[in-house]
């Protein structure tokens, strides 16, 4: 099937199905894909239902002068207390944290393909640790950044490229610097993270050691290093369930 009486018709086409139908309570897939044809009756029709259509900023909006006043930005969202209370952090460096991260996010600078790449990669590292209630993806860029970067920030995540090679074994470098001695051990463990949800990628029923029984969670493999100066992340894999393999996840 090619549409090609369709398309003569003037019909457009804008993809095609999964392949599954749906149930009561969910999906069930029959592998049957169809395309699907849409024909344009009223081309004024954003107007006349007032849905005009939206234009999102490129990665260009970022401008230099939100690079240069993220510290601040950064400082005036606040940090979680908890995560601090848990790091030991000093009151007296709290106030210097800001500044403290961006160098360090500098580090790894040439990581990035663009320099509104590290903005956003700054960004959203910055959130992770912010005090911000949920911590998405828009939520993240609306406290740092603003609404016209909500759709960069979630580019910078869904299609946007770095050398995360790299970014590991600069980290791994910074870690053995930092902490490195002989006598040294590594440490292999398992982590999982509960989840509501069944779109994060690997998320199943399995056993979850944070609440010891079987939920809904993600699982993931973190190795360790360990020494009289201190202790850090060296590498992860996310563990990814059978069930992932199967015609349902196709």
């Amino acid at each position: 099937f090619s549409g090609s009486s369709y398309r003569a018709a003037g019909w457009q086409p804008i993809g095609s199905t999964k392949g599954y139908e749906k149930l009561k309570k969910g999906y069930r897939y029959h592998g049957k894909v169809k395309e699907v044809y849409v024909y344009v009756v009223e081309e004024e029709f954003r107007r006349i239902i007032g849905c005009e259509r939206r234009s999102y900023p490129q990665e260009g909006s970022l401008t230099t002068h939100k690079e240069e006043r993220l510290p601040m930005m950064i400082q005036e969202v606040g940090y979680n207390p908890d995560l601090i209370d848990w790091a030991g952090i000093e009151k007296e460096v709290v106030g210097r944290i800001a500044e403290e991260l961006v160098e360090f996010h500098r580090l790894f600078g040439d990581c990035f393909r663009r320099k509104e790449q590290r903005l956003l990669g700054q960004s959203y590292l910055g959130g992770l640790l912010s005090d911000v209630p949920r911590k998405n993806v828009e939520a993240i860029a609306l406290a740092f950044l603003g609404p016209r970067a909500v759709r960069c920030q979630q580019n910078f995540l869904s299609r946007y490229l770095w050398d995360e090679e790299r970014m590991l074994e600069r980290h791994q470098g910074l870690l053995a610097e930092a902490v490195g001695e002989e006598d040294g051990m590594h440490t292999v463990d398992s982590t999982e993270i509960p989840k509501k949800g069944k779109e994060s990628v690997g998320v199943a029923r399995q056993y979850c050691g944070n609440l010891g029984k079987r939920e809904n969670c993600q699982s993931g493999v973190f190795v360790g290093y360990t020494s009289r100066k201190g202790y850090g992340l060296v590498d992860r894999r996310l563990y990814v369930p059978k069930i992932w393999f199967e015609e349902q996840y196709a």
